[in-house]
This record gives structure tokens, sequence and C-alpha cells, in this order.
């Protein structure tokens, strides 16, 4: 792929002399924030004391601290979400993904975010947590949120062109 025309069509711009107008993909700015903020939230929910906040707080011995503010944490992690479902946008836009995992747009998205997930993100969390001595529990329940909200994000941008 062209850089010129991956940073063209990631500030969606038109196709005009850059590139031919079936290279670019569309861009939908919403779709990508609504998606971020999609995945953010499966976050919230997925490390809340309703599903895996307490096996995730024993697995990585993190011991909360009501004294210490998150804002920061929570800002900057939702930036590095909003590029990360950015980048996904223009997978799915670029892999024309609706040929390669069929059905309607909204499986093609839930399908391309999986794909994402599961090839990108778990096997680099994989590697990682091999090397780091982790244990099996957490890589799951880590490896398990990011194919969820990747997937979640994936079905948001598929439906919403």
């Amino acid at each position: 792929m062209n850089f010129i025309i991956f940073i063209t069509c990631l500030l969606g711009m038109p196709a005009g002399a850059t590139c031919a107008a079936d290279t670019c993909c569309p861009v939908n700015y919403w779709a990508i924030l609504v998606g971020a903020i999609a995945y953010f939230c499966a976050g919230a929910i997925w490390y809340s004391p309703v599903l895996f906040s307490k096996a995730w707080m024993a697995e990585t011995k993190v011991v909360p601290d009501k004294s210490k503010s998150f804002t920061g944490l929570m800002i900057t992690t939702f930036l590095i979400t909003l590029f990360e479902v950015t980048v996904l946008s223009l997978i799915i836009g670029y892999s024309n993904c609706s040929d390669l995992c069929g059905g309607s747009s909204l499986l093609s998205g839930l399908c391309m975010g999986v794909l994402v997930g599961l090839g990108f993100v778990a096997t680099t969390l994989g590697v990682t947590f091999l090397y780091e001595g982790r244990s099996l529990k957490l890589f799951l329940i880590d490896a398990g949120y990011h194919i969820i909200g990747l997937a979640v994000a994936g079905a948001i941008l598929g439906v919403w062109k």
C-alpha cells in the first residue's frame, strides 16, 4: 500500500489527483469516535466487579488505590483506543472485508474486528505473556477484552459507512 494513499485516506481527502477513486477508503470520523467509545465502555464493563476485576487484580497483583486519580490514565487509554479504531477502520476499508468475511456490513465489520483481535492483538500479547511468565488466565482476560472491543468497534464501523 502506498503510504501517501494511506495518509490521504486517513485524512479523508477525496480520491482526486492523489489516488484512484476505488483505492481510497471512506473515512467516517463519527463511526470511528462511536466505535472507540464503545470499545472503551466494553473495557469498563470487562474489568468491572461484574466480570473480571477481581480475577485481573489477583493475576496482576494490582491493589486499588482510591487516593490516586486515574483521569490521565483514562484519557490516554481512550486516545490509544481511538487510534486503534482508526486503524481498524482503514483495514476494513482497504480489505473489502465483505468479500473476506461475507454477510452483511455488520457481520463483515464484526468479523474483521475479531480477525484483527485474534491475529494481531492476541498473538502479540501471547508472545509477551510467554516471555514475562504471565498466566494463561490473565492472557485470556486481557486478550478477550481486546477481541471483544475490536469486534464491537468493527461492527459499528461496518454498519456506519
